[in-house]
């Protein structure tokens, strides 16, 4: 490895004592880390506590709602935060800097859908969310209304039951895959999406074994769903 030390700049870097001076009392994590502590998340943390662990469960929330906020979406992403930005190492409070593959294992283990709902709920009681705005995006949706679009019931509970064996054997695959115990197909969904490999498109392209297990994983849980909501129409 090459040595740059010989072309360094002579500036000294000074940093205080305490990172959190160089954070504006204002900011946003601020507003989060203190939210995060008013809320139980006693649910969430016993399936994150079941083995012994490095970190604190309320210490990598914090982290992974954060990095979410600011638009890290891969596990990659929000440890190189951890390492390089302030607000992530005021979060962590003093802990070691959580690998990509311990973030991707608590995303995995812990419904997020019901963190970020009591979050959000929090925010709400404490006026920091209006409500007042609606954001429309320009997202185009497939309309799906004609005379023929109907589905037997019969018919969708038998297909569901065949699904579900099918979704049941694949959990058991990727379990003995990855050495993890996936709770749903979204657990694997959202482990493998924030897990780094590389992803072949195209035709004739060869995709690796975890893209294959994402594709199928997302299908599957699509197809579940699709035939729930056709039991209740």
């Amino acid at each position: 490895m090459d040595n740059y030390t010989p072309y360094s700049s002579a500036y000294q870097v000074v940093l205080p004592l305490a990172v959190e001076i160089l954070i504006p009392k204002d900011e946003s994590v601020r507003i989060l880390a203190s939210t995060l502590w008013q809320i139980d998340f006693g649910c969430e943390a016993s399936s994150y506590a079941k083995r012994r662990r490095k970190i604190p469960f309320i210490l990598i929330l914090r982290v992974v709602v954060y990095g979410f906020m600011r638009g890290f979406r891969s596990a990659r992403s929000i440890e190189t935060a951890c390492r390089e930005n302030i607000n992530f190492m005021w979060l962590l409070e003093g802990h070691p800097v959580p690998d990509h593959n311990t973030v991707a294992r608590f995303i995995a283990a812990v419904d997020l859908n019901a963190v970020l709902v009591k979050v959000n709920k929090r925010l709400a009681e404490l006026g920091e969310i209006k409500f007042e705005n609606a954001f429309i995006d320009g997202t185009k949706i497939e309309a799906n209304a004609n005379r023929y679009s109907f589905v037997w019931k019969s018919a969708a509970e038998k297909h569901k039951a065949k699904l579900q064996i099918k979704a049941d054997n694949f959990l058991n695959d990727v379990k003995a895959r990855y050495g993890i115990a996936f709770l749903s197909l979204n657990g694997v969904v959202n482990y493998l999406e924030y897990s780094d490999f590389k992803r072949a498109f195209g035709k004739g392209s060869r995709k690796c074994q975890e893209q294959r297990d994402l594709e199928i994983a997302r299908d599957y849980a699509t197809r579940l769903q699709n035939y729930e909501s056709a039991k209740r129409l």
